[in-house]
């Protein structure tokens, strides 16, 4: 098996998908929604600037109180882990989101959690925000790089959560088959979020699954089979989601998606890291950070490796055949791990 690694920064000749993919993330160090502008657009979504007075937050939670009884024209919270609440409001800020998806819970994390973010951003350069960015940002990107190899490619995004990455890629490309998946609570209540959005591609759904189950309607093989093409190829995503698992679980599923995907004629997986930080002092706080999620997620989030090499290998060792390790520009805290599960490429193009 093989594992290729490549980074944005270095300057080496690189061929084929790979090298549209990192000429995208290069091209995008300077791309709409990281930095707030009066008015630009991200993948046909309108990014509008402007902060909104610090008394909406007690609004917020007010009207998350009532919509977590009674629903309402927002994306109900209830349904939503607090990460997940976090991390939608994070891309509605930076303009990677719809209005649909806005949730009030999420707005008041977001203000309280500010101070910490702009402390951590001030010591180290960097912060929470600012990978949550990044990283959804560069997984777009390696996933159009999938695209332009394969143009009748099928998408399965895991754990979709309050991500708008679907109605995005619906947009820019109107044949492409989309299907966003989450447990079915998240499932039912993304889908009723996803209906007042106009003019959705009746290409792109969302179902209910359960990557741990090892059968029945929500386990990862029946969603496979029963929702896409097995002539085409897949591209499946997990954004934010691998962490949770103790590397054993997440081992695991990475070897029945490895083996599952073998039964398309090409298939690619992206998925993001979080190698163990060089810094002392900023690996404590990661090991801090890890323990305080662990606690608030009642979940086994942790750091799976130590560095972005040995990641490589390791979803190597679980079954995909290529496997390439590519980092955002601005950010090193997280990397991309960008995978597929055989060497087909489309006529005219090298490996």
């Amino acid at each position: 098996m093989v594992s290729n690694r490549c980074t944005l920064s270095q300057s080496q000749p690189v061929t084929g998908s790979r090298s549209r993919a990192i000429r995208a993330s290069r091209a995008s160090r300077e791309r709409p929604g990281l930095r707030e502008a009066p008015s630009s657009s991200y993948m046909g979504i309108r990014i509008t600037a402007g902060a909104r007075p610090v008394s909406a937050a007690i609004r917020a939670i007010a009207a998350w109180r009532a919509g977590a009884r009674r629903g309402g024209n927002m994306a109900e919270s209830s349904s939503f882990s607090f990460t997940a609440l976090y991390t939608g409001e994070t891309w509605q800020a930076s303009g990677l989101s719809l209005p649909e998806l806005r949730t009030p819970a999420g707005d008041v994390m977001y203000r309280l959690l500010g101070p910490a973010e702009w402390a951590a951003n001030a010591v180290f350069g960097t912060n929470l925000r600012q990978s949550l960015v990044a990283r959804h940002a560069l997984i777009d990107r390696l996933v159009i790089g999938h695209l332009q190899d394969w143009p009748d490619a099928q998408i399965l995004e895991i754990a979709c959560g309050l991500s708008a990455r679907g109605c995005r890629f619906a947009r820019q490309f109107p044949e492409l088959r989309y299907v966003e998946a989450d447990l079915p609570a998240m499932a039912a209540n993304k889908a009723r979020a996803l209906a007042r959005i106009p003019g959705r591609s009746r290409r792109h759904e969302v179902v209910p699954i359960d990557i741990l189950a090892p059968s029945g309607p929500h386990a990862l093989e029946t969603v496979l089979t029963g929702y896409f093409d097995r002539t085409r190829p897949l591209i499946v995503i997990t954004e934010g989601l691998m962490n949770y698992f103790p590397r054993p679980v997440a081992t695991h599923v990475w070897r029945r998606l490895a083996e599952a995907l073998r039964g398309f004629p090409c298939a690619g997986y992206v998925m993001e890291t979080y190698p163990a930080p060089k810094p002392r002092l900023l690996r404590a706080v990661a090991g801090a950070g890890a323990a305080a999620l662990r606690l608030i997620s009642r979940s086994h989030a942790g750091i799976h490796f130590r560095t972005a090499d040995q990641a490589a290998r390791h979803l190597s060792g679980a079954g995909f055949a290529e496997v390439d390790v590519v980092w955002p520009a601005e950010n090193a805290l997280l990397c991309v791990l960008d995978c597929r599960t055989g060497t087909a490429r489309v006529a005219g193009q090298g490996g």
